[in-house]
């Protein structure tokens, strides 16, 4: 239907219904109940006229093929440098401010997010961002931008981002990491560096964020750590699902792993490192209101079975008498270390202890050789949890989580 048939329409029922107001007033004029009666009548007409009003201006407004929401502008580099985050402005145009506005950024890469300004390429090559604006009806306006990425001067290698965070390669520990938690579009603000045993980052929802004045999507976390190795060393690494964040792994200048939602790194590479030192760089991107990561990186294979698998090597070590206490839990309390603290019961019977989680707990036993404990299952839907103070202790590691 044309716009000008709308109008037609509002015309016709605009006149149906003062005729009728017209004809009711002068039917009941004559009485007072029925003036009262009248002016009752006459009020809930007009309140008709003028919603019947606003339903066809929301007809009008709508037309097939023309959003009412347009994305008109992408303002940002065309040439950058891979590992780098860099920003740009997605300028978008509401004509209808009641209607809902739905903003999708394809970084060109085989990643997606539902917002945001900034992205940070760490493969060198030609993208196209394509930016998605839907309005409440559905309909999109689209609009792209090339980008071109580089990679660094020199050996080529990608540009991690210790190179603005760590002003003093003093400050990288011996066989620890340095963490920092930073807003990623300003290098200059850095939150809270410490010095950890692993790279962890646990953070439930944006608290986080907002205390430091920066939402969600701009929070970021950097490791870097110094190893030594007396002899040429074979390094493992154990990290959890980033899910809908990123992660990168950085050795000696050189990326070895990447993963992300739409490219999980399944094949995780075994490292066999020459004799001497080595730099140690872990970044991860948060782009959820939450953040859950961990990463073990090691000498030591860790090895995955299933639970039935778990369950029958652990109870062939503890006996047949052995009791099993479970604990499970959806994330560590403790959302500066991702440490849970377990609380292990004193009875003569041997133990074995399941402990669960979904997102990457460090598990506390401290203790547990002494109360009796043979044997611990540890499952993580996401990976990477670990346990500490376990001594001796045989532990089984799954990834079936259980809730």
């Amino acid at each position: 239907m044309r716009i000008k048939n709308y109008f037609l329409v509002i015309l016709v029922v605009g006149l149906f219904l003062s005729s009728t107001v017209a004809r009711t007033h002068a039917q009941v004029v004559n009485s007072g109940n029925q003036t009262i009666q009248t002016s009752q009548l006459i009020a809930q007409l007009l309140i008709q006229l003028q919603d019947l009003r606003e339903q066809l201006a929301n007809v009008i407004k709508y037309q097939p093929g023309k959003p009412l929401n347009t994305i008109t502008e992408i303002i940002g580099p065309k040439n950058i440098t891979a590992g780098e985050y860099n920003s740009w402005n997605f300028v978008t145009k509401n004509s209808d401010p009641d209607n809902y506005s739905s903003l999708m950024i394809n970084w060109g890469d085989g990643v997606t997010s539902v917002s945001g300004s900034g992205y940070t390429y760490n493969t060198p090559g030609t993208y196209t961002i394509t930016a998605t604006n839907h309005d409440g009806n559905g309909e999109p306006s689209t609009l792209t931008h090339e980008v071109t990425v580089g990679a660094t001067k020199g050996n080529g290698t990608l540009t991690p981002w210790g190179n603005k965070l760590v002003s003093n390669t003093s400050l990288i520990p011996e066989n620890k990491f340095r963490a920092y938690f930073f807003n990623k579009k300003d290098f200059k603000t850095e939150v809270a560096p410490t010095i950890v045993d692993q790279p962890v980052f646990s953070y439930p929802n944006d608290s986080f964020g907002s205390s430091y004045s920066f939402d969600e999507h701009t929070l970021a976390a950097y490791w870097v750590g110094s190893f030594s190795y007396k002899k040429d060393t074979d390094v493992y690494f154990d990290f959890s699902n980033p899910q809908w964040d990123t992660a990168r792994f950085i050795v000696d200048g050189k990326t070895i792993i990447e993963t992300n939602r739409e490219k999980d790194a399944t094949n995780i590479p075994t490292l066999t490192l020459k004799k001497g030192k080595h730099i140690i760089e872990v970044e991860y991107q948060v782009n959820w209101h939450a953040g859950y990561f961990r990463a073990n990186i090691g000498t030591t294979p860790v090895i995955y079975t299933n639970i039935a698998s778990a369950k029958d090597a652990a109870r062939k070590i503890a006996g047949v008498s052995a009791v099993t206490i479970p604990i499970s839990e959806y994330t560590s309390a403790d959302t500066e270390t991702g440490v849970t603290v377990v609380a292990i019961p004193n009875t003569t019977a041997p133990k074995i202890l399941e402990l669960n989680s979904y997102e990457p707990t460090l598990w506390d036993v401290t203790g547990a050789s002494a109360r009796g404990v043979k044997a611990i299952i540890l499952s993580s839907f996401a990976g990477a949890a670990d346990v500490i103070h376990s001594g001796n202790i045989p532990i089984f590691r799954t990834h079936d989580y259980r809730e």
